[in-house]
């Protein structure tokens, strides 16, 4: 019993060595594709102090979030000590 789970072994580690060696393989024509990219995005880019500086909670509408958000903004003593450190 223990001599057919050492030749089981054996044949899978076999397989797998196979398996790895004919994956990287490349033929000896081989190209590489060109790639087409844009010079820019299709997106404009914003300023860099305009997204900083962006109240993301009031584009969702909701005033649930904005009483939590601008709650939790007075209330939170350790944001304004790290604001008052760096300024």
């Amino acid at each position: 019993m223990n001599l057919l789970r050492v030749i089981k072994t054996a044949r899978c580690l076999t397989a797998g060595w196979l398996i790895l060696l004919t994956g990287c393989a490349v033929g000896p024509d081989y190209q590489k594709p060109e790639v087409e990219t844009p010079e820019t995005y299709r997106l404009e880019t914003e300023p860099v102090d305009q997204a900083v500086n962006l109240k993301w909670w009031e584009l969702f509408d909701d005033p649930a979030l904005y009483d939590l958000v601008t709650t939790a903004l007075e209330n939170n003593r350790d944001l304004k000590i790290a604001a008052s450190r760096v300024l």
